[in-house]
């Protein structure tokens, strides 16, 4: 459980990072939209292989980064719209398809990092 918490917050810091520099650019939200996707099934796989390594559920294990990624988003987007100036605290970007979406590649990177853990352990028996 610790390394899908952990795997996550790495997560969440990858995507994070990756979305950076967008906000240096006027057309910041379509890069994001454009940029994000992508980034987050591919930071996924191996941050969801990471923790699947010693779960007896490997898949689930990988799967679980993701949507405990996703509830650490929600949890970010909820009190960064708390803390904000009203007329900044708006979450339709947060909920845009594009991210939307982000947050199923999450959920299936680390889920196919888990499949990948799952078929390339040694069998035992």
């Amino acid at each position: 459980m610790i390394r899908i918490v952990l795997g996550a917050l790495l997560l969440e810091l990858v995507l994070t990072v990756v979305s950076v520099p967008a906000f240096f650019f006027p057309e910041r939200r379509a890069i994001l939209e454009t940029i994000i996707p992508p980034a987050a099934f591919l930071a996924a796989f191996p941050i969801g292989a990471w923790a699947a390594r010693s779960s007896v559920y490997p898949v689930l294990a990988g799967a679980g980064v993701g949507i405990v990624s996703l509830v650490f988003y929600g949890l970010l987007v909820l009190l960064a719209s708390q803390f904000a100036p009203p007329e900044q605290a708006d979450t339709s970007g947060a909920l845009s398809p594009a991210y939307l979406g982000a947050h199923f590649l999450k959920v299936a990177g680390g889920a196919l990092g888990g499949l990948w853990v799952a078929r390339t352990r040694p069998s035992q028996g």
